[in-house]
This record gives C-alpha cells, sequence and structure tokens, in this order.
C-alpha cells in the first residue's frame, strides 16, 4: 500500500520508480489528491469536521464501544470503532487502559527505550555558532535535561513535523506567529534554514536536513 501510494505520487511528475531518494518527495496537495482518489476507490465514505465530544461522547455495552456522539449531536454507530485520532480521544473515554511518555530503557530491558542521547540516523551537526545569545539557553542542554537522559518522561511526547519550504516568491503563503513564542528556545531552529535564503537549500540538503523537492520546495 505504501509504494503503490508513493508511485502514484512519483507519476504525477512524470517518474515511473522509487529507485532515487528524491523520487519519494512530493507536495503536499498532490499528496491529499491521491489519498481522496484511493478512499474513493476504495468506496470509503468521509466524513469531515465531525469532532468526538469532550464529554459523553462514547457509549460503552458490554466493553463493547457501540456508540459515538459528535459535538453536533449526531449519534453514530457501528460493530467495530478504530480509534485513529492523535490524541486517542474515543479510546479515553472507553476508559481504555493507557500510559504516556518515554519509558526508560530498563523497564523491560530495551535498549532503544528511553531519553537517548545518540541517535546518529535522527540527529545532524550543524554550526550555531553566532546565532545563540548568550541569554538562551537551548532545550535539552541545561544540566538538569542531561540528568533525565535514558529515564522515564511522564510527558507527552514531543511533535515531530515535516516542513515543506519553497524559493519560489509565487509559492509561498506566511508564517503566523505563534502565540506564546519564544525566540530563544526556538533560536537555534535558524541554524539549517539561514542558509535556504542565500543558496536555496544548498547547505540544509548537503548535511541531511532538507532535501530538494518538486516545484522548488525542499522538504526536511
Amino acid at each position: 500500500m505504501r509504494a503503490r501510494f508513493y508511485l502514484r505520487a512519483a507519476a504525477h511528475y512524470g517518474v515511473n520508480d522509487l529507485d532515487h531518494r528524491a523520487n519519494w518527495l512530493s507536495e503536499p496537495h498532490v499528496d491529499e489528491a491521491i489519498f481522496n482518489a484511493m478512499l474513493r476507490e476504495a468506496s470509503v465514505t468521509v466524513v469531515l469536521h465531525h469532532r468526538i465530544r469532550d464529554t459523553g461522547g462514547v457509549t460503552v455495552e458490554k466493553r463493547h464501544v457501540v456508540e459515538l456522539i459528535t459535538e453536533d449531536g449526531e449519534s453514530w454507530r457501528a460493530k467495530v470503532f478504530a480509534d485513529c485520532s492523535y490524541e486517542g480521544d474515543l479510546m479515553a473515554q472507553a476508559g481504555v487502559h493507557y500510559t504516556w511518555g518515554a519509558r526508560s530503557g530498563q523497564e523491560y530491558g530495551e535498549s532503544l527505550a528511553g531519553v537517548r542521547e545518540h541517535t546518529p540516523a535522527h540527529q545532524f551537526n550543524v554550526a550555531a555558532l553566532g546565532i545563540r545569545p548568550a541569554t538562551c539557553s537551548l532545550p535539552g542542554d541545561r544540566p538538569r535535561d542531561r540528568l533525565r537522559r535514558r529515564l522515564r518522561r511522564q510527558k507527552s511526547a514531543g511533535l515531530q513535523l515535516s516542513v515543506v519550504l519553497t524559493n519560489d516568491p509565487a509559492n509561498r503563503i506566511p508564517f503566523p506567529r505563534p502565540e506564546g513564542y519564544d525566540r530563544c528556545a526556538l533560536r537555534s531552529a535558524r541554524a539549517p534554514i539561514l542558509p535556504i535564503s542565500a543558496a536555496p537549500w544548498t547547505r540544509a540538503a548537503s548535511e541531511g536536513l532538507l532535501q530538494p523537492g518538486p516545484n522548488s520546495e525542499p522538504q526536511g
């Protein structure tokens, strides 16, 4: 299924194989169109903008979910419910036991569990000298943070987003300033992005941070 999706995305740009890394990249609107087409082909009905109620949104009978109720008061009954929400809203209201955070490596003897200091496939060395002011302390760079490595963290997991940028002025939209924006906390992230304005994505791509994508859109 995954290969079929990526092959269809590549075909949109006139490519018929996945032999090169760049062939796996596509634009978000292309991805959305392919997903919608695949759903139609499978006769799947998609209902948008129907969020489950914050409370009283799930009916459980004999340990089985039989109904969910959305914010508009509409009832949805089925034999099987799959919670595909990002935060597990349906499972939480159904009373399913759960945990969160990063468990320690010692809990089940897992060498890759916990907060790990060295993950070569997901860490990149970027020179950030002259970018971080002395008054800024980078997240994870404080002594208390270093002590917590490889320990269980009873906190919500960090959110990782894929970034699609462009050096085509006609294809840009503004980045709104988020509420509670902390310039210090995000200052180091400017290091791999700064070179893009001067020489598209040359340096960032060479360090594995951004990959040249279609239509002047590097992705990372």
